[in-house]
């Protein structure tokens, strides 16, 4: 078993040192876009979901929190 992780840890890194230096940072810049934005997203204060960039609540908390909308007067007789 020790042997068989000794070789494929050689061919990780003979792969590793094969591959063009510009495939190396495109992977690991890709890594950190990745990973900022991931920091940038938000959660919903209510149900922990995905809120999107900035919101404190997701779509479907913010419509429960703020109640249904407002009427408008259409001026069409009830």
């Amino acid at each position: 078993m020790k042997q068989e992780r000794i070789e494929q840890l050689a061919r990780e890194t003979a792969e590793y040192l094969v591959k063009p230096i510009g495939d190396r940072v495109a992977d690991v810049l890709e890594e950190l876009i990745t990973d900022a934005l991931e920091e940038q997203r938000t959660l919903c204060i209510d149900c922990d979901e995905p809120s999107g960039r900035y919101q404190h609540r997701c779509e479907k908390c913010l419509a429960d929190h703020l109640g249904p909308p407002p009427l408008v007067a259409t001026g069409e007789p009830t």
